[in-house]
Order: structure tokens, then C-alpha cells, then sequence
């Protein structure tokens, strides 16, 4: 799989105004390091999910890091045999993130 577009994202409210009709949408943008330009993430029609497509890479590493530290398993991601309870979620939502799932 590709990498994704690295943080951060920013939600944008974009609203278009013709002979009777307001029309108002989402866009997602990751913006460059130094500030200048932009890159198109995704287009979505609700506020509420621009915003959480938009904590995407931030939910990722958090994930991330704390699969790491996990006190159940020592970041390993087994208790015994089993899976471990706490981080096994994470650890499922990271790999469908990342399409290894």
C-alpha cells in the first residue's frame, strides 16, 4: 500500500452561491511543510465528518504509540496465548488503516 498523505489535514468549509441555491460542502486539505500550497484530501458533504477524516493521521500515530506501551502486554500484543484485550482493537484499526486488513 501507498503511503498516506502525512499530517496535518484541515478541514475546509468550501460554499458555492448560484441563482438560488447555496450549496455548502467539506474539503479535506493536507497543507505543505513550509505553508504554501495545498494537497486535496477528500470531499464530504458533513462538517462532523470532514472533521474526523481530518484527525486521521493524529489518531494513526496515537495508535501507534500506545499499541508500543501497552501495560497489558508490554506492546506485545499477546496476554498468554490470547490476544491481548486492550490494545488488540488498536492493533486491528491500524492495520485497516494502513490496508493490511
Amino acid at each position: 500500500m501507498a503511503e498516506h498523505t502525512p499530517g496535518p489535514w484541515t478541514p475546509i468549509e468550501q460554499v458555492t452561491r448560484e441563482p438560488g441555491e447555496v450549496r455548502t460542502w467539506w474539503e479535506v486539505h493536507a497543507f505543505a511543510s513550509n505553508g504554501i500550497g495545498s494537497k486535496h484530501v477528500a470531499h464530504i458533504p458533513s462538517e462532523a465528518d470532514a472533521r474526523l477524516i481530518a484527525a486521521a493521521p493524529d489518531l494513526l500515530a496515537a495508535l501507534e504509540d500506545l499499541v508500543g506501551y501497552c501495560d497489558n502486554c508490554g506492546g506485545t500484543g499477546m496476554v498468554g496465548d490470547n490476544p491481548c484485550r486492550w490494545c488488540s482493537p488498536a492493533r486491528a484499526a491500524i492495520a485497516k488503516a494502513k490496508g493490511e486488513a
